[in-house]
């Protein structure tokens, strides 16, 4: 069995994995949206309008997914998670926080569509998704680790978190609770020698 995390993995195991594209597909909207992961935005916004073929230009400048951002926006809702900050360059405020946010999709789309092609590949797939992920502008450790436990739990059967999965103090607690055989001391002790 897997445990998913949180209401937002829950969404993409419930809803999204679910959807009728291919697999290819399905996997570049769960890393879609991962730029907002604001589950109401999807339900409203993206899931009615999904139907294969897609293709990470379903978020491109000038597409209706564009327009109803720009609508659910103006409708007073939130573009964004509070789940963690994405934060957005300077002059991504006020109404550019939409072309941000739409951006943010077509970008996480692109990785995903990237990321299927590395897992479909196989190998030591935690290294190259990292390395991946963080290839791509304004995604760093925090949002490559999201992307990785995301991966993971939509192919647990490829143990991609085999190894461990690097998480600050915060989460110990709960990564000894999910990973009971890990040693969190042994963790603490391998980010110290990185530090050196």
């Amino acid at each position: 069995w897997h445990t998913v995390t949180c209401d937002q993995e829950l969404f993409l195991m419930t809803r999204v994995r679910t959807l009728d594209l291919t697999e290819a597909e399905r996997m570049m909207a769960c890393f879609a949206f991962s730029a907002c992961r604001e589950i109401p935005l999807w339900e409203a916004v993206v899931i009615p309008y999904l139907s294969s073929p897609v293709s990470p230009e379903f978020f491109a400048p000038g597409s209706p997914f564009r327009e109803r951002l720009v609508e659910y926006r103006r409708q007073g809702h939130k573009l964004h998670t509070r789940a963690f900050n994405c934060y957005p360059p300077r002059g991504a405020g006020g109404d550019a926080f939409v072309d941000f946010i739409a951006d943010r999709h077509e970008q996480f789309a692109r990785i995903g569509v990237a990321a299927f092609e590395v897992v479909r590949r196989g190998g030591d797939l935690f290294d190259t998704l990292d390395t991946l992920f963080r290839s791509f502008p304004r995604v760093g450790p925090t949002m490559s680790k999201v992307l990785l436990v995301t991966t993971h739990l939509w192919y647990p059967h490829l143990d991609i978190l085999a190894t461990g999965c690097e998480v600050g103090d915060g989460a110990n607690r709960a990564f000894k609770f999910l990973f009971p055989r890990k040693d969190v001391t042994a963790r603490r002790r391998h980010y110290l020698n990185r530090l050196h």
